[in-house]
């Protein structure tokens, strides 16, 4: 006989921190119980990983319709010489929809626990993934949501509006992604960069815009993300986000090898488009130094 998996319920008062704000025992199991999820999946569980998770708050609420209910989550998880905040609301009505409302790192993780935030998302995949095949759920209604945006929350400096783009998010909606390529096709041409109607086509997902290099940098970094480092958007992870998928390869090639190794897992159209706008910028560049060149020498004859 195998042994049996803790209860969720159980899982989250074993590991609540001292001065923690968390439902009764009760509350809890009557909202486990009513929901068909995995407990060995439960996407907060890194004992294996040897990582402290300590829950600091745990309650559940009505939905904003009241129809259902929502558990609003906030964790820590400890290393050695860093730790991560995580705030999330977990609600379950005709699917599964996990919002991923904060994740604030302090601390300087090494190089092997830098890769915890992409640990944790693919956790959270299998979690969703497998709730809704098992309860026959559309995977459109199976979702992780995230707001990306940078700036400092808390005091503390963030950069989401670029690093959530690493992770295998797709934009929320169609609009979504119309805004971000007609505000990048903007910032672009604020920096001599034009962009035209047809190209923008070939930015379908928030990694195209991460991508994005001419050789020409803006504060220091490549201008696509410069352009996400102080633009905003809404995106999800859908439960049925294949391996086999551009956000997927790209992610995984992202955080478990490099940008460079990314960059190859990028479709051949958009790669095109990046070969593009880099050969129009080497030799606009090109032009410019022989234009400099020409008049040193006209004014130092």
């Amino acid at each position: 006989m195998g042994i049996k998996t803790m209860s969720i319920a159980q899982n989250i008062l074993n590991s609540a921190s001292e001065n923690s704000d968390i439902s009764s025992k009760r509350e809890l199991d009557e909202y486990f119980s009513s929901v068909l999820f995995d407990d060995d999946l439960w996407p907060f569980d890194f004992e294996k990983n040897k990582v402290k998770t300590e829950y600091l708050f745990a309650h559940i609420y009505p939905d904003r319709f009241g129809f259902s209910e929502e558990l609003r989550l906030d964790i820590k998880f400890s290393f050695a010489r860093h730790h991560y905040l995580l705030r999330e609301k977990i609600s379950v009505d005709d699917g599964l929809k996990i919002d991923l409302t904060s994740l604030i790192r302090n601390g300087t993780p090494d190089q092997m626990q830098e890769k915890f935030v992409y640990h944790l998302l693919n956790k959270h995949q299998k979690f969703i993934s497998e709730y809704s095949r098992k309860n026959n759920i559309h995977p459109d209604d199976s979702a992780i949501s995230i707001h990306a945006h940078s700036g400092k929350v808390d005091g503390v400096k963030t950069v989401g509006g670029y690093i959530w783009a690493t992770y295998g998010f797709d934009f929320a909606n169609e609009a979504e992604l119309n805004a971000a390529r007609k505000a990048f096709q903007k910032y672009a041409q604020e920096h001599n960069i034009s962009i035209s109607d047809k190209d923008l086509k070939y930015f379908k997902y928030p990694c195209h815009f991460a991508a994005f290099d001419t050789g020409q940098n803006v504060d220091g970094n490549p201008l696509g993300k410069a352009f996400l480092l102080q633009y905003e958007w809404y995106g999800v992870r859908k439960a049925d986000l294949s391996e086999k998928s551009e956000l997927f390869r790209y992610q995984k090639a992202y955080h478990e090898n490099s940008k460079e190794a990314a960059n190859a897992e990028l479709s051949k159209s958009f790669l095109a488009l990046l070969n593009k706008y880099r050969h129009q910028n080497t030799q606009k560049r090109s032009l410019t130094d022989q234009l400099i060149y020409l008049k040193n020498k006209l004014f130092h004859r």
